[in-house]
């Protein structure tokens, strides 16, 4: 009974990692939400915009937190316009990122509602040819369903 008065107990599965936290385990990584924001990184060749922050949420079906993303692949794609739903063939784009699991440490951070993964995506010489951009992300296994966000659009102010 005092589990279920307590903010954040959970009677779901999981497993304590080696520092103690315990992380959900069980059905795989179903469902993506995605935030983007506009930014100026340094350097760039006209200055302005050119790139955006992007936050990753990564969540099975019943988790009442977002989790880790332990195994796989997470890419971003940027598209020029309002783009609804992904292109057949999962390719395209006028830039892609993508960064193995091993590479998302330095991104993790916890929030309220769970692990999320925040992105720096400078688009370099891809600069974007509409005031509108669309970007997803995709995760993937090898052996695995892909999984995708729903477009984040971004008004660039062009």
């Amino acid at each position: 009974m005092l589990c279920c008065l307590l903010p954040g107990c959970s009677t779901g599965t999981s497993a304590t990692t080696t520092s103690g936290n315990r992380q959900p385990t069980g059905p795989a990584i179903e469902r993506l939400s995605l935030l983007c924001t506009p930014v100026a990184f340094t350097g760039g060749p006209q200055g302005g915009i050119n790139g955006i922050a992007a936050k990753l949420f990564a969540a099975a079906e019943g988790d009442k937190k977002t989790r880790a993303i332990p195994a796989g692949k997470v890419e971003f794609f940027m598209f020029d316009g309002m783009l609804r739903g992904f292109p057949a063939g999962g390719q395209g784009g006028r830039h892609m990122w993508a960064f193995e699991a091993a590479e998302l440490k330095p991104m993790k951070i916890s929030t309220a509602i769970g692990t999320a993964y925040q992105f720096a995506l400078c688009w370099g010489e891809d600069t974007p040819r509409a005031a509108t951009i669309s970007i997803i992300a995709r995760y993937r296994l090898e052996d695995g369903p892909e999984v995708f966000s729903a477009p984040c659009y971004v008004t660039l102010g062009q």
